[in-house]
């Protein structure tokens, strides 16, 4: 379509407004885009999630269900844990973390148990034979502790009000910072308090905090590596348990001018925000990492060989210990899955950082993105336009994916809002520019054309009469007067145009009013069609309305007709719904709008039949199937019709008020029916001739006929179809 410059203009213009907007959105990242960012960011992760490559180190030895049958709910003794790290210890792994916050003496120590039963009863108790080292489960727990390779959890809390707790010793650290670099205590948050195993423990292991952070939407993709506490920083459960796995006690920070920008142990360097999180790049639902069972652990059931050199987080899976997290791949993750997520993660160097120059780059995509739309959507047909749109994009998409893979977070949704939104806007201009142009072809042709024909050539875009024609599926209605032509020899020609004139006038009404089109007149005989030009829903149904609708109109009117011309009229209709070709046909400077098609050819076949049958309207068994509105499908037949060789079921619409005041009629006609299906003339002949001895009507009176023929010459082979030899 020809834009004119005013249009131009008005594109333009309009396209700067768009991208302007998308800036300052961009600018301001309100809430639900960030939202709509987290999103897809997910369906990234989910796209390039490799579980079948994650490092083989992580290890998660759980406390399931399996593990509390067999040794009583939790807490456990804690002389059962200290057995669960010995055991793990003496295997030879890495190390371990426990996901478990350890902050309550055990109830269950016997030197516990005879301070209270002293306190509360007074009652002095002594447990012969038991050694003293076992006498406090925690002291034997703090014992392991110091032989074992093990890492204890804590919990950092952010809010509420400072609470005094005695310093504890974390990695050590030192921190490059470059010129005008803040320093990582100046960015990193800073914990109110904490919740700290039992001090025995403290000083036995160290200790990493398994905080954990949560977007609004409830899923973790970032969790905390490092945080503050009284000017000291400390590391997070998977990180230390990491360092000790690696030998390593101390961490080297990098800063710049943001804050901090990475953190370095041994081999190892993680890029971290400011605030000291790391996108974790989970490879998939809960059961990508291996897991054991504890109680295999403790019943010795573990091939050491499997533990050896294994980096192993001790947590539960178990129902109500309430360590679940949820993510984009699994709303009902362990916490301890996290964690080794985190050290897969590390060991794999699997990042994903965000380029530090893409704040000021994308803004110039978003103009770049709306120079496109103006080009694409304001100068291109389109045909043309739409699909290049759908696949510009699909490629905005798909590079940011490809970015992804590589470990680079480019968010591709303000471009590609920027792309949807100022092509919308183009195209609604482009639209109301078009239906200018339509009103003025209207104006034109609708003193020629019905408004149906109208409609269509406004939608093909072409002010011309030359129509382009197609394939469609049309419910195809064709209707005829009964006796015309011994009527139109008693009447003059005046007379017999002024009584067509006045049958045809209601008739059209009908078609059109049911969104149906008048295809032609053939002298008394009506074509009509519905479904083309235009899409016409539920047409099939507006079709049998339409045919039903014509004889009560002719009630109507016969009674005009014999009171002005002393006769009446009666018609049969046929109605079929099959493919057809719908189009301008003719020369180039003689054209009609018409439908034709073997489709059209049975219509016009089962109109004929209506007199053989005596009954006022014949459907076609594919116009029946698509109906939509109910009625009540009286079957006619099966049969051949002249020139065809697929038979075709033919049935007789009435509606269901109807149906229902002679259903009994209508049922012991069907078994009548059922009869002459299977071959049982003899039977069928008796249930005809009964219903038409109750009440005459010719359809009974051709059924009792056929029987009585073919009672006398039964048929070989017989199918139940009838072939009619002539139109």
């Amino acid at each position: 379509m020809k834009i004119f410059p005013r249009i131009l203009w008005l594109t333009m213009g309009s396209t700067f407004f768009v991208t302007l907007v998308m800036i300052v959105l961009y600018a301001l990242q309100p809430h639900f885009l960030q939202q709509l960012d987290l999103q897809i960011y997910d369906q990234f992760l989910l796209h390039s999630a490799a579980p079948d490559q994650v490092s083989p180190r992580p290890l998660l030895v759980d406390i399931d269900e399996a593990s509390l049958a067999r040794f009583g709910q939790w807490p456990w003794p804690r002389y059962r844990l200290a057995a669960l790290v010995d055991k793990l210890g003496q295997a030879g792994v890495s190390s371990v973390g426990l996901d478990i916050l350890l902050a309550e003496k055990d109830q269950t120590s016997p030197a516990l148990l005879r301070s209270r039963m002293l306190e509360d009863f007074g009652l002095e108790i002594s447990i012969e034979g038991l050694p003293v080292e076992i006498d406090d489960n925690d002291q034997v727990l703090a014992h392991v502790l110091r032989q074992n390779p093990v890492v204890l959890g804590c919990y950092f809390r952010l809010q509420g009000k400072p609470i005094p707790t005695t310093a504890f010793t974390g990695p050590g650290v030192a921190e490059f910072l470059e010129p005008k670099a803040s320093s990582a205590l100046q960015t990193l948050p800073k914990a109110h308090s904490v919740s700290l195993p039992l001090p025995d423990f403290v000083a036995a292991a160290p200790t990493g905090f398994f905080n954990t952070h949560i977007d609004p939407d409830g899923l973790v993709r970032r969790i905390p590596v490092l945080l503050s506490f009284q000017d000291n920083i400390y590391a997070s459960l998977a990180l230390q348990t990491l360092m000790v796995a690696c030998h390593q006690d101390s961490l080297i920070l990098h800063s710049n001018e943001d804050g901090l920008d990475s953190v370095q142990f041994g081999p190892f360097q993680l890029p971290l925000s400011s605030d000291g999180t790391m996108p974790v790049l989970f490879q998939g639902p809960s059961g990508v990492y291996e897991t054991i069972s504890a109680v295999d652990v403790l019943e010795n059931k573990i091939d050491p060989a499997i533990l050896k050199n294994r980096i192993a987080f001790v947590g539960t899976s178990a129902t109500g210990l309430e360590d679940i997290r949820a993510t984009a791949f699994d709303p009902y993750l362990p916490g301890m899955e996290v964690h080794a997520a985190i050290v897969d993660a590390i060991l794999s160097k699997r990042f994903m950082v965000t380029p530090p120059l893409i704040a000021g780059i994308q803004p110039v995509i978003i103009f770049l993105t709306g120079l496109v739309c103006v080009l694409l959507f304001g100068l291109c047909h389109s045909a043309i336009a739409l699909p290049v749109g759908i696949v510009t994009g699909w490629g905005m998409w798909q590079t940011g994916q490809i970015f992804f893979d590589r470990g680079l977070f480019v968010s591709p949704l303000y471009p590609m809002l920027t792309l949807f939104t100022a092509g919308l806007t183009i195209i609604g201009i482009r639209f109301w520019h078009e239906e200018r142009q339509k009103k003025r072809i209207h104006n034109t042709f609708q003193h020629y054309v019905s408004p149906e024909i109208v409609n269509r050539i406004l939608e093909s875009g072409k002010g011309q009469a030359a129509l382009a024609g197609e394939r469609r599926e049309l419910s195809i209605l064709f209707s005829d007067i009964r006796g015309f032509t011994s009527m139109s020899e008693q009447l003059s020609p005046e007379q017999v145009v002024t009584l067509l004139n006045r049958y045809f006038t209601p008739m059209t009404l009908l078609v059109r009013s049911s969104q149906g089109t008048v295809d032609k007149f053939i002298g008394d005989a009506i074509m009509a069609f519905w479904n083309a030009p235009l899409d016409v829903d539920n047409h099939a149904d507006k079709a049998v309305c339409a045919a039903l609708a014509m004889h009560k109109a002719l009630d109507d009117l016969n009674m005009e007709l014999e009171k002005d011309y002393g006769t009446t009229m009666s018609i049969g209709v046929g109605i079929h719904t099959g493919q057809a070709y719908a189009g301008n046909m003719g020369t180039s400077d003689l054209l009609t709008y018409t439908a034709i098609g073997d489709s059209v050819n049975l219509a016009s076949r089962l109109e004929s039949l209506c007199p053989v049958y005596g009954v006022k309207v014949i459907a076609s068994e594919d116009l029946r199937q698509r109906c939509q509105q109910e009625f009540f499908w009286q079957r006619l037949d099966r049969v051949r019709v002249k020139g065809k060789t697929r038979p075709v079921t033919i049935f007789q619409p009435i509606p269901l008020e109807d149906a229902q005041k002679q259903s009994a009629q209508l049922k012991e006609y069907e078994r009548g029916l059922t009869a002459w299906d299977k071959g049982d003339f003899l039977l069928a002949k008796k249930i005809f001739s009964g219903l038409f001895a109750s009440r005459p009507c010719m359809l009974y009176e051709l059924y009792a006929k056929r029987c009585e023929t073919l009672c006398k010459k039964p048929p070989q082979n017989w199918n139940g179809v009838w072939t009619f030899t002539v139109k």
